[in-house]
């Protein structure tokens, strides 16, 4: 559902829940209760992800637009992190981003995420 209403709202920005459920277009679709799209909504407002204003919903701005109150970059600016912690170009570990350190990170593949 999750990409029903981000296509939707990325079609049309400043739709109502209403509105986003009149556009279904599949039988799948049709299924979805107009709770759950209100549900949807206000997570991923709290998310960051939709952004309402007056009852319209829209999609949220990028986040790769994002910079922080202090002048640093997003999140997403961030050098990249091994699942230890240590950044690639970390000169304080030594095997930072080598494939040794990243031995943890085996355990969380073949996992979905899967949300309604």
């Amino acid at each position: 559902m999750t990409r029903f209403v981000e296509w939707a709202l990325r079609a049309r920005p400043g739709l109502t829940p209403t509105e986003i459920l009149n556009l279904a277009a599949t039988e799948e679709e049709w299924l979805i209760k107009l709770r759950s799209i209100r549900l949807e909504l206000g997570s991923g407002r709290r998310q960051g992800e939709y952004e309402s204003s007056a009852g319209s919903w829209s999609l949220a701005a990028p986040a790769s637009a994002a910079v922080e109150e202090d002048g640093s970059p997003g999140p997403d600016k961030q050098p990249a992190r091994d699942a230890a912690g240590a950044s690639a170009s970390d000169p304080s570990m030594p095997n930072a981003g080598s494939v040794e350190s990243e031995a943890g990170a085996d355990q969380d593949r073949g996992r979905i995420d899967l949300t309604w």
